[in-house]
């Protein structure tokens, strides 16, 4: 699942019109599943998929309130 196509910014940070790269690594301080997705694909040291199956979060219980899209 792609979530859009990643660029580089001003500050040299991988953005979309959406998310951008800016250090975070765990399902923990994603805000969504897709917001996860695009971590997992187009940013470094993330650690969201221990099995290795592209699947980010999978066994992470979002909050209450936080989207699961």
């Amino acid at each position: 699942m792609k979530i859009g196509t990643a660029i580089k910014n001003n500050n040299g940070k991988r953005t979309t019109e959406e998310f951008t790269c800016d250090g975070r690594q765990h399902c923990s301080q994603m805000r969504s599943k897709k917001e996860a997705y695009f971590f997992l694909q187009n940013c470094p040291n993330t650690k969201m998929d221990g099995d290795n199956d592209g699947e980010p979060c999978e066994k992470y219980r979002y909050p209450e309130g936080v989207r699961r899209d």
